[in-house]
């Protein structure tokens, strides 16, 4: 089984579209589900979901954190060439539809402690 991502970047007037397909594991507990999941870095990846929430962990070094939570802000982590930076994300739009095996959200990347955004995402994510 394959999980597959595609995700739509807006940077101010460009777009990107980033399309990944990964064989994964799938765990379903208490209506909460766990995609586990190798990337082509080599990294353990953990998408946990459930209808309100995602939190995806991406142990790379340093570790990254990914939260969107439904119509609401959520601080994250993410690794990147200058270290470990912190950020908001801000979930405008969430579907998890379990019975189409689909999950998506739209979400804006914010600065930590000021009103700036540094882009905004479209992202899909199905299983099968």
């Amino acid at each position: 089984m394959n999980i597959q991502m595609r995700n739509i970047i807006k940077v101010d007037d460009q777009t990107e579209v980033l399309e990944q397909s990964y064989p994964v594991e799938i765990v379903v507990k208490k209506g909460t589900h766990y995609f586990i999941f190798e990337n082509e870095e080599k990294e353990k990846v953990i998408i946990k979901c459930n209808e309100n929430e995602l939190l995806m962990t991406r142990f790379s070094k340093p570790k990254s954190m990914m939260r969107f939570i439904k119509n609401a802000e959520a601080e994250l982590q993410l690794a990147t060439p200058l270290g470990l930076q912190r950020f908001r994300s801000l979930t405008r739009y969430y579907l998890f539809d379990q019975k189409k095996k689909i999950l998506e959200l739209h979400y804006q990347l914010l600065a930590l402690n000021e009103d700036s955004h540094f882009a905004d995402y479209q992202l899909r994510i199905s299983w099968g």
